[in-house]
């Protein structure tokens, strides 16, 4: 339930908040690390707490009907996917969830939410074993969805730049993998 920062070999230690939080599972940081959205399970629901580290810890709670969370690349900003009448709808807000925005709505609310580039996300359906999977850009302000690609199982990973990702796939009951450019399509 404390929150700490660690340096990378693990030897340095500093708690960073006085503010114990219980059954925290999951938190997707700031640009700045200065914020975290905290998903916490409590009576058995998950709960979405938008959080600001000091000596005290400040913030908002969120939807409960939150599926996905993904935080942008260089603003403290996030995307995340709610799922609200059976229909899968993409929000962009700030930490503290003003300026809150819809930027995409579809029929379905089972997929990953990547936030790779300043005005891209990407969408992939859920991985699965005996079925394709899918990868789509979206862009942010024209509201552009295209097809990026499609394997079984499909899995990916975005590099730092947005420029490419890491793909994992099945073939023939074997796990590939290859890194994809966007770029140059292959």
């Amino acid at each position: 339930g404390h929150l700490y920062e660690v340096s990378p070999d693990g030897r340095e230690r500093s708690r960073i908040s006085n503010t114990t939080i219980l059954n925290i599972f999951d938190a997707i940081w700031s640009f700045d690390a200065g914020k975290a959205v905290l998903r916490i399970v409590r009576d058995g629901e998950v709960n979405n707490f938008s959080a600001s580290f000091g000596s005290t810890t400040q913030g908002v709670f969120l939807s409960k009907n939150i599926k996905f969370i993904a935080p942008a690349p260089t603003e403290n900003k996030i995307a995340y996917l709610e799922e609200v009448g059976g229909k899968g709808i993409v929000f962009t807000a700030d930490f503290e969830n003003k300026n809150k925005r819809q930027i995409f709505s579809a029929p379905i609310s089972e997929f990953l939410l990547f936030w790779q580039a300043t005005e891209n996300l990407s969408l992939l359906t859920r991985p699965s074993a005996t079925e394709k999977g899918h990868l789509y850009a979206l862009n942010i302000k024209n509201k552009n969805l295209e097809k990026l690609y499609e394997g079984t199982g499909l899995n990916i990973l975005w590099s730092k730049s947005g420029k490419e990702f890491f793909i994992s796939e099945g073939s023939g009951g074997n796990v590939q993998n290859a890194v994809f450019s966007v770029k140059d399509n292959k």
